[in-house]
């Protein structure tokens, strides 16, 4: 089965995790902010696994927390 939602998808998630397009792509580890605006302009579909890490630091924060520590971004207010 693959994984594929809308690029109004992947902006509203990116948007619920309060990043900029270059500070999700250095957190779920691609290339530069260019990929994601593709995704979000529906020119590329997002890889599965970057969309179930956005979804996971969506929904529990405990999760976002750690992601965001491991990528250097640990001093992000995460208290939402």
């Amino acid at each position: 089965m693959v994984l594929q939602v809308d690029g109004m998808t992947i902006k509203r998630l990116r948007n619920q995790l309060e990043l900029s397009q270059s500070d999700l792509a250095h957190v779920i580890g691609v290339s530069s902010d260019r990929t994601v605006r593709r995704w979000e302009d529906g020119e590329r579909d997002a890889p599965g696994p970057a969309i179930i890490l956005m979804t996971l630091m969506v929904k529990y924060p405990q999760i976002r927390d750690v992601v965001f520590k491991m990528r250097g971004f640990g001093d992000i207010d995460t208290s939402n």
